[in-house]
């Protein structure tokens, strides 16, 4: 897991802004875990996801842009959703629970 006060770096396609790609930074406040379905639709199980806080506010196209370390380049997770009444509050799903459901090296 990422422990609190890591810096990230995020690259999403904002649907507003033109071009192809935009970078974006957050640094994660911290690591909780919520019970959530995958498969099937009935099973809950814990999920670890990250609290961070953003430089600047999410903007539709964010959403499942990969987070990765700024000192690696290693993935951290994927922006899972912001606060509609605080932008800047954002929620990564974490890179050990992709890798449950995408099991790959």
């Amino acid at each position: 897991s990422v422990p609190s006060g890591t810096k990230l770096l995020g690259i999403a396609q904002p649907f507003t802004r033109g071009g192809l790609w935009h970078p974006f930074t957050a640094q994660i406040q911290e690591v909780v875990h919520r019970r959530l379905s995958y498969m099937p639709p009935n099973q809950r199980e814990s999920v670890a996801l990250y609290m961070a806080t953003g430089q600047e506010p999410a903007e539709f196209g964010y959403s499942g842009a990969p987070m990765v370390l700024t000192q690696t380049g290693k993935l951290a997770g994927l922006m899972l959703a912001a606060k509609l009444d605080n932008p800047l509050s954002f929620v990564l799903i974490s890179s050990q629970e992709i890798q449950k459901l995408l099991p790959i090296e």
